[in-house]
């Protein structure tokens, strides 16, 4: 994958740095053999000294990944067999600016294989959020046919650790872009789970993003479009928050129709009061999609 418009090898590095920066900051703050995990000073200003088991671990992943080599069992040996912060080192040394959509599914489809020779649980988390998270954030324009299936097969493989190491730092960044918010929206369609439908509502309604960036209204309406029974607590805080966006977005078409979706899914489960603040977002809506939400209440 390429970031265009970057030149030279220390632009490529700084570009590199910039973003490991933002978007995978250590899970785990311990050390091992005197070497840390990567932060904001080791990625700026060193390189992490790796002994020579990490050298070669690195070397064998590089090989397999980046030059799509057919796996063999040493590739997987390397996953499996380094600790969970070993591999956090590893998979941080990576030049993520060099890695192709085919190489990244390649490298989702060696961990999922990996299940059968019991991988763990932290190790998987440790992929998706030193590895995977950094490629999904330099999505400048729509992801690739095969850059989408390298996410949909990892997440269908491993939803709570998707969970934990890549959606939950990439929904809760206020610069979460457009890119972003339409591989989720297509993960959403395309992997049926109920965890992890329930677990995206409950980042963007436990999150400490108030108000939404448009683009996020795309996953908002995607999860409501799937008529899935969330938990009652979780579509009270939707509502809640539905609220809190409705005077900004009085004149967005796509926010009208995330109101009318909730009012035809949910609106059942709503208090009167409830009805009556929907009743005045309508009212204060100023698109044609006011009157479908107004005559969607009355039905209920």
């Amino acid at each position: 994958m390429e970031v265009k418009g970057q030149e030279g090898h220390s632009d490529q590095l700084t570009t590199e740095s910039a973003i490991l920066c933002r978007a995978t900051q250590p899970l785990y703050g311990e050390s091992i053999e005197g070497c840390q995990t990567m932060d904001v000073q080791a990625t700026e200003n060193q390189p992490l000294h790796l002994d020579d088991s990490l050298q070669r671990a690195l070397m064998v992943l590089r090989e397999s990944w980046i030059n799509r080599r057919k796996l063999d069992s040493e590739c997987f040996v390397v996953l499996t067999e380094l600790s969970p912060l070993q591999l956090e080192v590893v998979l941080r040394r990576f030049n993520v600016l060099s890695v192709s959509d085919a190489s990244l599914l390649l490298a989702c489809q060696t961990v999922v294989e990996c299940t059968s020779r019991q991988i763990t649980h932290r190790s998987v988390v440790l992929f998706a959020n030193a590895f995977l998270l950094a490629q999904v954030q330099l999505l400048e324009h729509h992801a690739s046919r095969v850059f989408a299936a390298a996410v949909v097969e990892f997440v269908r493989a491993f939803p709570s650790q998707s969970v934990e190491g890549l959606f939950q730092a990439l929904l809760s960044h206020p610069f979460c872009g457009l890119s972003q918010c339409e591989l989720v929206v297509k993960v959403i369609g395309e992997v049926v789970n109920a965890q992890l439908w329930t677990e995206l509502l409950r980042i963007l309604v436990e999150g400490e993003l108030t108000v939404w960036p448009i683009q996020i209204l795309s996953i908002v309406q995607a999860l409501i479009d799937t008529k899935f029974a969330f938990p009652l607590d979780h579509v009270k805080r939707l509502l809640s928050f539905i609220e809190l966006n409705s005077s900004t977005n009085s004149l967005n078409l796509k926010f009208g129709r995330l109101l009318l979706s909730f009012v035809q899914v949910y609106g059942k489960l709503l208090t009167a009061p409830e009805v009556n603040s929907v009743v005045q977002m309508a009212n204060n809506h100023k698109t044609f999609m006011a009157r479908s939400i107004r005559s969607a209440l009355t039905r209920l």
